[in-house]
């Protein structure tokens, strides 16, 4: 970057990895909502904070997923909150998206296999007005050699 703007903050809430709280009991999931409640607390409370949290919501079903990132969503954007959220849903809610760059062209034809694919990954971030996530887990299962059965099935479901 050639320029930042650093933007004081009193509290940094993060929301990242699986965290069942066993002594407690808590699934993941549970345990993720209450982190969320801390910055949705905070929020009510005015307290200027950072929120950043990793794939909410994906201990759960999909659709109830994308509704729950929906909600944090809406709800941090009405009220301005300054977050950052990674997803894998389809999101339609208009904010600022980035995605991984992902694939890059393969140089010279070499082959690529378990041991160099992430050498052909780009994990930079682009913007992206897209709402649609990117479909790149069928070609990665292929490149490390998923049963060609099961790829064919899937490829009946992705038709």
């Amino acid at each position: 970057a050639q320029s930042a703007t650093v933007v004081p903050v009193e509290q940094i809430v993060i929301s990242v990895g699986d965290s069942e709280d066993e002594l407690k009991g808590l699934s993941s999931f549970a345990a993720e909502m209450l982190r969320l409640n801390t910055a949705i607390d905070n929020t009510n409370q005015q307290v200027k904070q950072l929120v950043l949290i990793d794939e909410p919501a994906r201990t759960t079903n999909p659709e109830e997923g994308k509704a729950i990132v929906c909600g944090i969503l809406d709800f941090f954007i009405q009220h301005n909150v300054q977050s950052l959220i990674t997803t894998h849903y389809s999101i339609g809610i208009p904010c600022r998206k980035l995605r991984v760059k992902g694939f890059t062209e393969n140089r010279n034809n070499e082959k690529i296999t378990v041991a160099n694919i992430n050498s052909f990954i780009d994990y930079s971030l682009e913007e992206t007005a897209e709402k649609e996530v990117p479909h790149e887990a069928l070609k990665i299962a292929e490149i490390i050699g998923v049963n060609e059965t099961i790829l064919e099935r899937i490829k009946k479901y992705i038709e």
